[in-house]
């Protein structure tokens, strides 16, 4: 059995994988596609952008997940919260490896629950993008000590949901590399330092700056020549970095190694409409027509927050707990108010947009009745939503809107306690084309921000990803039926490990 080395490039765009291997800008990941496998990897599921974690992890389908988003919906406390992380417990197929068997080293995944006693090293929540853990959490627990002797507390970036201007697009073009140094550097020492069969590590900053990077239209404050060449290279630069990485593991992992590169989802332009979703939701459910934002009171938090810049905010509120971030991103994204009082809420979402039924029976307050009264509002809510188009060319503003309660047969298929009722998917615009939107039975809303993106994102995620495979053991070519569940089951396989009874996935016709 060779030894198996795992990277994982978090949420970067198999487009940019495929031009910039291509054109040798990526030297060490042209190298691994040119002498394997190469696949786009198709989800289990379109919506949602945390979930494609959780089938990688366990090679199963992604009914059996409570996170459509880090922020999780509590139906008894009537509440959104970060899951502790005794209520995300998942079977991470690598915490299944024991004593006799392939020893592994595992780095930074994000969404893991807390790291368990298995055969191995796990560090958790040290550079990772998504992390339910405030502090690094390691198996075994000293390992967390050394950590912070040799290489410092956490390292992750903190990401500021504000436009920036030229010299803050290139600081952040700048840590993000330097993010990626630290965490190859990391993984060059326990490469060297431990035993290992399977080595894994998640680089999570090709995430970060494929929401910040994409490009320049969320650059506020004017820039020269010379920074805009800069900036319009600078996803090229960070993906560089990656690279520069990968160069570095696989020459201490050395030559007889199998080796995956890999990202679970990817990037594109941001299309998200989920900052307008609460005023369009609430004009719906109270049968309003108006013409731009209702007046209300600001009150002295709103007006004390309108007064404090941006960057400023975040600093601050980079330094809070977890708890007190949490329900500020509630208060200010889900909007105010007692949701004891509504009918429905929308939720903190990423991509997709997502409505919650405040039904009686399943919400510890609820106020919509089950059966006739739930089926009638969702099907309001629907034909409303759909009613909106942008003001200016009277396109439409959604693309579809999906129930998820139940299938065809009125059978609950998800895990309700915490899932939305219903999703939206925007259409495959950029959303910073817009001013306003308008429907002609509820009026017109403006954009927040005209001509950009509301939270400063300029890139969003897409739900395809990539896999690069290599090694004495892989097969060299291309496959075209790859899916993220089947992720597991491969690199089980690799190792000579049977794949459960219970995994959903398949090993990839990959190995030689």
């Amino acid at each position: 059995m060779r030894k198996l080395l795992v990277i994982l490039l978090d949420a970067s765009e198999a487009a940019l994988i495929e031009k910039w291997t291509d054109d040798g800008s990526l030297p060490n990941l042209g190298r691994l596609r040119a002498a394997g496998t190469y696949a786009h990897t198709r989800p289990e599921v379109l919506w949602m952008a945390g979930l494609p974690w959780f089938p990688f992890y366990t090679g199963r389908r992604y009914e059996y997940f409570p996170l459509p988003f880090y922020l999780v919906w509590d139906p008894e406390k009537m509440t959104l919260q970060r899951p502790s992380p005794g209520r995300l417990s998942l079977p991470v197929f690598w915490r299944a490896l024991q004593e006799g068997g392939p020893r592994a080293v595992v780095i930074d995944m994000p969404w893991v629950p807390q790291p368990e006693p298995f055969n191995g090293v796990e560090i958790a929540g040290w550079a990772t993008h998504d992390t339910i853990f405030e502090e690094v959490q390691t198996y075994p627990p000293e390992y967390r000590a050394w950590i912070y002797k040799v290489f410092g507390k956490q390292i992750r970036y903190d990401e500021n949901s504000a436009p920036m201007n030229a010299r803050e697009f290139l600081r952040v073009r700048d840590k993000l590399c330097q993010i990626t140094d630290r965490v190859a550097e990391l993984s060059e020492t326990l490469l060297r330092r431990e035993a290992w069969d399977l080595f894994m590590v998640n680089f999570s900053t090709p995430h970060i700056a494929g929401h910040k990077l994409w490009d320049l239209t969320n650059v506020v404050g004017g820039y020269t020549e010379a920074q805009k060449a800069e900036m319009l290279d600078a996803m090229r630069q960070v993906y560089i970095a990656c690279d520069r990485a990968v160069g570095r593991l696989l020459s201490v992992a050395g030559e007889d190694v199998n080796v995956i590169a890999l990202a679970i989802h990817g990037m594109q332009d941001n299309i998200t409409r989920n900052a307008i979703l609460p005023e369009m939701l609430r004009r719906v459910l109270a049968d309003e027509y108006l013409e731009g934002l209702p007046l209300r009171k600001k009150g002295w938090l709103p007006a004390l927050r309108s007064l404090v810049p941006a960057d400023w905010r975040h600093a601050v509120k980079s330094r809070l707990p977890f708890w007190i971030q949490d329900q500020l991103t509630v208060f200010w994204r889900a909007g105010q108010g007692r949701w004891k009082d509504k009918k429905a809420v929308s939720l903190p979402a990423d991509v997709q947009g997502m409505i919650r039924i405040n039904l009686k029976g399943r919400e510890a307050e609820g106020v919509v009745e089950p059966g006739p009264e739930y089926e009638t509002l969702c099907a309001e809510i629907m034909e409303g939503l759909r009613s909106f188009l942008d003001a200016d060319t009277g396109e439409p503003f959604i693309q579809n809107i999906t129930r998820l309660n139940a299938d065809e047969k009125g059978q609950s298929t998800l895990k309700l306690d915490c899932y939305p009722d219903l999703t939206i998917d925007w259409v495959q615009t950029p959303a910073r084309t817009h001013r306003a939107l308008f429907s002609p039975k509820y009026g017109t809303i403006p954009w927040p921000t005209p001509l950009r993106n509301p939270e400063g994102r300029s890139g969003n995620h897409h739900m395809e990803g990539f896999i690069i495979a290599a090694g004495a053991d892989i097969k060299s070519g291309t496959i075209k039926d790859a899916r993220m569940i089947d992720l597991a089951p491969t690199i089980l396989a690799l190792l000579g490990q049977p794949v459960p009874d219970e995994m959903d996935g398949r090993s990839l016709d990959i190995i030689g």
